[in-house]
Formats: C-alpha cells, structure tokens, sequence
C-alpha cells in the first residue's frame, strides 16, 4: 500500500495527465479526511472492527457447526 502512495504522489508524471492541475480546497479536505480515517484505524483497529462484529456475529451464529 505504502509503494502505491508513493507512486501516485511522488512517482514519475505520467503523459495522460499533464493537463491536470494540482489538488485545491475541497479536494484537499476528502484527502485529510481519508488519510485521518486510515491513519486511525490502523493505530485503532478496534474501533472498525466493533462496527464489524455487529453485523457478523449474528450471521455467524445461524451457521450450522460441524
């Protein structure tokens, strides 16, 4: 994940998107936003996975065991 990130921001410019400008605002906002989510739950991973298991251990308890 790690060496995609840095492709995407730091890799060599690609010729199908030299038109494009650079990130602004809003679009600056959804990527904090998404680096903060990301940088949290992977400190905290229960947080996520307490939303998880809410939705999973009932199914898991209709499963028939062997």
């Amino acid at each position: 994940m790690l060496r995609v990130a840095k492709q995407i921001f730091w890799g060599p410019e690609s010729p199908h998107f030299h038109d494009l400008v650079d990130a602004r605002g809003p679009e600056w906002v959804a990527l904090c936003l998404l680096v903060g989510v990301l940088a949290l739950f992977g400190m905290i991973p229960g947080l996520a996975l307490a939303l998880v298991d809410t939705a999973t251990i009932p199914l898991l308890a209709r499963l028939p065991l062997p």
